[in-house]
C-alpha cells in the first residue's frame, strides 16, 4: 500500500506541491531541482532536494526513518528560536507499506553562493568570521546543525543563512564540540590556515558561549580530522 503525506508551509497550495513532487519523479536519478515558485508565494524559485532510503537499509530504519520531517522540523525550531534559515516551503514523504521509500524537501532559493563558494572566489576572512558568528547564534539558541560545514551557509553577508538541517539537535557539551569539530575542520580545508582558528573562536564566543572543553584540544581535534579527510594537510606549515 502506497502512501503520501505531506507537511505544508504559509501559502503552499496542497494542488501545487503535488505537481512538484510528480515532476521531481520524472528522473529518480537527479537530487537537485530548481523550480519556479507558485504565484500564490510570489516570484522566483524553489530548491527541492529529493532523498532516497536505499534498500539495503534495515526494514526498521527504513520505517522510522524520516529525513525530510526531521529537516522540517529543524527549519521550524531554528525559525521559531529567530536562527534565520532559508525560507521552508513543504515537505513530502512516500511509503510503501509503512517503508519510507522517498522523500523531498522544497525551500525558497534565495541567490547568494555558499560561504564556500564565496571564498574560494574571493578569500575575505570576513565571510568566516560571519560563519562563525552565526554558529555561535545557532548555539546560544539551544540547538546544535548537525552538519555546520562551510558549504551550508549562504554567504549573505552580515548574517549567513543556514540550510541543511536534516542533522540539527538540541544543543548539550557533546553536540556542540561535535558541532565545532566539523565546522573548525570544515575552515581548515577551505582556507588551509589553521592560524585563523583563534579569531574564529573569539568571533564564536562574543554571543557569550564558552567552549566546554580546552580551546588548543579543539583545534588539536579539529586539525586531526582534516588531516584524516584531505592528505594535503599534512603540507601545512
Amino acid at each position: 500500500m502506497r502512501h503520501l503525506s505531506f507537511c505544508l508551509g504559509d501559502s503552499v497550495h496542497r494542488s501545487w506541491a503535488i505537481k512538484v513532487w510528480h515532476k521531481v519523479n520524472v528522473d529518480v536519478n537527479k537530487s537537485l531541482w530548481i523550480l519556479p515558485l507558485h504565484a500564490s508565494i510570489g516570484k522566483g524559485e524553489a530548491v527541492v532536494k529529493t532523498y532516497m532510503n536505499p534498500p539495503k537499509h534495515k526494514r526498521l530504519r527504513r520505517l522510522i526513518y524520516g529525513r525530510s520531517a526531521l529537516e522540517a522540523k529543524g527549519f521550524r525550531i531554528f525559525n521559531n528560536k529567530k536562527v534565520s534559515t532559508v525560507p521552508f516551503l513543504f515537505y513530502t514523504q512516500e511509503r510503501y507499506f509503512g517503508i519510507v521509500k522517498k522523500e523531498l524537501v522544497a525551500t525558497i532559493r534565495v541567490i547568494a553562493s555558499n560561504i564556500e563558494e564565496a571564498y574560494l572566489k574571493n578569500p575575505d576572512p570576513d565571510l568566516l568570521r560571519a560563519a562563525a558568528y552565526k554558529m555561535g547564534l545557532i548555539h546560544k539558541a539551544g540547538l546544535a546543525h548537525g552538519d555546520p560545514r562551510l558549504n551550508n551557509f549562504l554567504a549573505t553577508l552580515p548574517c549567513p543563512l543556514v540550510f541543511d538541517l536534516p542533522g540539527w539537535a538540541r544543543l548539550n557539551s557533546h553536540t556542540q564540540i561535535k558541532d565545532l569539530i566539523r565546522f573548525f575542520t570544515s575552515v581548515i580545508i577551505l582556507s588551509r590556515n589553521n592560524k585563523i582558528l583563534s579569531d574564529l573562536i573569539d568571533r564564536y564566543e562574543t554571543t557569550g558561549l564558552t567552549i566546554p572543553i580546552p580551546v588548543e584540544k579543539l583545534i588539536q581535534m579539529a586539525e586531526h580530522s582534516a588531516k584524516r579527510k584531505h592528505k594535503f594537510y599534512v603540507n601545512f606549515p
